[in-house]
Parts: structure tokens; C-alpha cells; sequence
């Protein structure tokens, strides 16, 4: 298991966001670049506090208008 504290693509750097749901750690450029939820469509009991899921939620929201 990869630990909290780490970046899930950058294992060398310090994370400073946290998924709660993937257990996955994001440090500063990743979060800079714009990570985004990794199943924005599945429930998450930690959503309603999620800085990563805020960073999906207008790009779901056009991906679902754009299918209607």
C-alpha cells in the first residue's frame, strides 16, 4: 500500500492532497496540473469535502450534458 504522505505518480515527492476513497497521495505539481477523481461517476461517502472531486465536477457535468 502506497503511503498518504507520498505522491501516487511522483514517489520521491511529499503529498499534499489526499484521496480518502482511492488512498492515493497527490503532491503540488500533480495538483497544480488539475487531478481529477478517478471514478467521478461511483458513490463517495467523502465527497461532500473533496478538493480532488471539486476539480472534476464541471468536466462531468459538461461530459453529461454533451450525452443528453
Amino acid at each position: 500500500m502506497v503511503s498518504k504522505y507520498k505522491c501516487r505518480f511522483h514517489p520521491d515527492r511529499v503529498g499534499v492532497l489526499y484521496c480518502e476513497k482511492c488512498e492515493y497521495g497527490y503532491c503540488e505539481e500533480c495538483v497544480a496540473k488539475g487531478v481529477t477523481c478517478n471514478d467521478p461517476e461511483l458513490y463517495c461517502k467523502h465527497r461532500t469535502h473533496c478538493i480532488i472531486w471539486e476539480n472534476c465536477r464541471e468536466l462531468l457535468k459538461k461530459s453529461r450534458a454533451g450525452d443528453g
